[in-house]
């Protein structure tokens, strides 16, 4: 099966010795891409929700999404030819290990879908995060500059203590010792 709007992406595995490799990532089909984006969407917020319970089934679950993204790859042979991923045997001739599977899977994911694109999601949770914090910054500056010097709550280490002293107000003479 041809690729469907192919773009070429390197990995380089970070395990061990450091392989790359280049491979060809293609389009979902119309009618596959809703089926693959939301089983990738469920299993990252099952991964998020942290059950443990379901380890092995989330782990099981997560192999086969990334067995049938491989559909949609291709390895560049050293000849240059690009041959797909068609077999366990072939994906495991070619993808060296975990993280670099992880990374062609994020790189199919991406290439797939705009709406839920890593990239933009993390960008988009960094420039809301950022805009968090400069409303919040405002926000305790116009409230820390309109407390008055008196209603500015003491710090702790601040020297200025508050003991008071008692003088006592008895009239009757201190009793000397006989």
């Amino acid at each position: 099966m041809a690729l469907i709007k192919p773009k070429e992406v390197t990995i380089t595995s970070g395990v061990g010795e450091p392989v790359e490799k280049t491979f060809q990532i293609g389009r979902y089909p119309a009618t596959q891409a809703i089926e693959m984006i939301t089983r990738g969407a469920a299993l990252l917020r099952d991964a998020i929700k942290g059950n443990p319970a379901s380890a092995e089934q989330y782990a099981k679950s997560f192999q086969k999404l990334g067995n049938d993204m491989c559909k949609f790859i291709e390895v560049q042979m050293p000849s240059g030819e690009f041959t797909p991923l068609s077999s366990e045997h072939i994906i495991n001739a070619h993808i060296t290990d975990g993280d670099m599977f992880l990374m062609l899977m994020r790189e199919v994911h991406d290439h797939n879908s705009n709406f839920m694109n890593t990239g933009r999601l993390f960008k988009t949770s960094r420039s809301l995060m950022e805009q968090a914090k400069a409303q919040i910054t405002q926000t305790l500056s116009q409230f820390s500059g309109s407390l008055s010097p008196n209603d500015k709550p003491r710090s702790k280490t601040s020297g200025n203590s508050t003991t008071t002293k008692t003088r006592s107000t008895s009239t009757k003479p201190p009793s000397s010792p006989k």
